[in-house]
């Protein structure tokens, strides 16, 4: 029920990121130099996946966070001591 959606929302978050960044980093390579102007929208598709990014975290967070949820890896040992502390 809920965890498997809690679960599948984070992986689909990272990999909805992760394209975000890529089409919006190919869009302005492949427009060139207008591609970064007031001129296109591309520039600003590109600091919506900047924003994103600092919004939701890193992708690599995203996705080590969801295979933890699901169990498939165990915490560190210095994640373990770090929930000990607190």
């Amino acid at each position: 029920g809920g965890q498997g959606a809690e679960r599948a929302g984070g992986l689909a978050l990272a990999q909805a990121l992760d394209a975000l960044r890529t089409a919006a980093s190919e869009a302005v390579q492949l427009h060139g130099g207008i591609g970064f102007t007031w001129e296109h929208e591309a520039h600003l598709y590109f600091k919506r996946a900047s924003g994103d990014e600092l919004l939701f975290g890193p992708v690599h967070r995203l996705r080590a966070r969801a295979a933890e949820r699901a169990g498939l890896f165990e915490p560190t040992r210095a994640e373990a001591e770090a929930e000990e502390v607190v």
